[in-house]
């Protein structure tokens, strides 16, 4: 090897600091959040509704039970007959409500229906009506109380 054994020495040490700067400006590149997503306004916040449920059964049923997202359950103890009212307090996130239904029939082997009818106070009132061929675990329901 020829040349100067400093200067090569200087040459790597510089071509060194120079891959130390590039790595450098790379890895703060990747660090940084998006700017878009930073503004994204929040989801808006869930409001309790006061809603009179009324719910109609093809068959009676041993249990009838909603999970909101939050977490929050709503059981709806079930009487005699087929048809029962049940007042609910829902929480509604842009006039819609969303919930995991479970349902527990008495007799899972026939075909089965639920009606649900929601009259919320000061919302537009829905129904749902759902068919079943067996029990039924977290099944995602929505409706929508938008008057439009």
């Amino acid at each position: 090897m020829r040349g100067n054994p400093l200067l090569r020495a200087g040459l790597l040490l510089a071509a060194l600091c120079l891959v130390g700067v590039l790595v450098a400006a790379v890895a703060g590149k990747a660090r940084r959040p998006d700017p878009v997503q930073d503004s994204a306004p929040p989801p808006p916040a869930p409001t309790l509704v006061s809603t009179l449920l009324t719910i109609t059964l093809s068959a009676p049923a041993n249990a009838l039970t909603f999970t909101e997202p939050s977490g929050r359950t709503i059981a709806v103890p079930l009487r005699d007959g087929l048809s029962l009212e049940h007042e609910a307090d829902l929480a509604v996130t842009d006039h819609s409500w969303t919930a995991l239904l479970t349902v527990d029939w008495q007799d899972p082997s026939r075909h089965n229906f639920l009606r649900l009818d929601f009259e919320p106070l000061h919302l537009k009132s829905t129904s749902l009506t759902l068919d079943f061929r067996r029990n039924a675990t977290e099944r995602p329901i929505t409706t929508s109380f938008d008057p439009n």
